[in-house]
């Protein structure tokens, strides 16, 4: 089973061997990695293979179903500096306009134009 990535293993040293033109690396099992699948980079004469990590919604989803839950006490954290502005007024009608419906000509065109999707 695959150590925790903050644990620390001291330096072991592990065979190489070929396979036609593929240099293979045998990884201990204290070194093993989750998946098939690795990404390799080079650091000077250092050698980097990390997890390829799942992609897709399925992924992220199992990801987010193992951490806590959030709650009220955690909007705290939430840094709104860049939304609000140093003028109070300009800021009070930047929430008018957000919570305004979308209307206007322009908007009318676009909820009319032909839709191919529906074709």
């Amino acid at each position: 089973m695959p150590r925790s990535r903050h644990s620390t293993v001291p330096p072991k040293e592990a065979r190489l061997f070929r396979n036609n033109r593929t240099q293979v690396v045998c990884i201990p099992v204290e070194f093993e990695l989750p998946g098939d699948k690795v990404l390799i980079s080079r650091e000077g004469d250092r050698l980097i293979i990390q997890p390829v990590r799942k992609t897709g919604l399925t992924a992220l989803l199992t990801q987010w179903a193992k951490e806590p839950l959030l709650g009220p006490e955690d909007d705290s954290e939430i840094d709104d500096t860049a939304v609000k502005s140093e003028n109070a007024k300009s800021y009070r009608h930047y929430l008018d306009i957000l919570d305004k419906p979308p209307s206007g000509e322009g908007f009318a065109r676009l909820m009319n134009a032909p839709k191919p999707w529906q074709s």
